[in-house]
């Protein structure tokens, strides 16, 4: 495959990149292309071209200024979302994989997009608290961008929790849901019993039902499976 500098990025060049996907009307190739142009150009006028400057000084820090979160959001994909999902999965891999590490670790934000949220919502740990707002989330929908703030928020909060009461990294717990999420708990047939065995064994789990068979309301309810994230037109959801 022939390399493509980020500043010369077209849509036909993304739509070739991510081929294949299982989800084509999210890949909206113009403007992921536009974000890539934008990321070349930012590390050439704010980084001396050099993307390991991100890091570099006050970068060490995750927040307060010129943090690694603040020298983010130079860049149009990471800046536009108001819960930095972006910004908070690159700090996850980047923590992972040991290429970085921040003084202020323990204030590493959970990452909340459209499969953690479907996850909270059909396990029961987030609970619509008005009955509209139950019937809304149980079909496609594309409520006002407040709405899917706060339910966002309320979501980081409660994954928050899980990690602190599991005792593990919100990294981690992030990765693991997400993969749950993904490839488990699907927006429109969702593998509560059975048929997991090679998801099973890829995330270490001893049986091929959903993990979260013993608490979960969907996995006890059909009805609770019919939930669903909100959709939003938004690059960054």
């Amino acid at each position: 495959m022939r390399r493509i500098g980020y500043q010369r990025v077209t849509a036909r060049d993304v739509d070739v990149l991510l081929s294949g996907y299982h989800r084509p009307e999210r890949i909206r190739a113009t403007e992921r292309a536009a974000l890539l142009r934008d990321v070349g150009a930012t590390i050439l006028r704010e980084f001396e071209g050099r993307v390991e400057n991100l890091l570099m000084g006050p970068g060490t820090r995750l927040l307060g200024p010129k943090g690694f979160v603040e020298r983010l959001d130079h860049f149009q994909a990471f800046r536009e979302d108001p819960l930095r999902k972006k910004s908070n999965v690159l700090i996850h891999e980047l923590v992972r994989d040991g290429i970085a590490e921040f003084e202020d670790s323990a204030q590493i934000a959970p990452a909340v997009d459209y499969h953690i949220m479907r996850l909270y919502l059909r396990s029961g740990r987030v609970l619509p608290l008005h009955q509209e707002t139950l019937d809304l989330l149980k079909k496609d929908s594309e409520p006002r961008p407040r709405l899917v703030r706060l339910l966002r928020e309320t979501v980081s909060e409660a994954l928050s929790l899980t990690a602190l009461y599991a005792a593990m990294s919100i990294p981690k717990v992030n990765s693991l849901e997400w993969q749950i999420g993904r490839d488990i708990c699907d927006r429109g047939r969702p593998k509560c019993s059975g048929n997991n065995a090679s998801i099973a064994e890829r995330l270490g789990l001893t049986s091929d039902d959903c993990p979260y068979a013993s608490f979960c309301r969907a996995f006890a309810d059909k009805e609770w499976r019919l939930l669903r994230e909100p959709d939003l037109k938004k690059s960054f959801y």
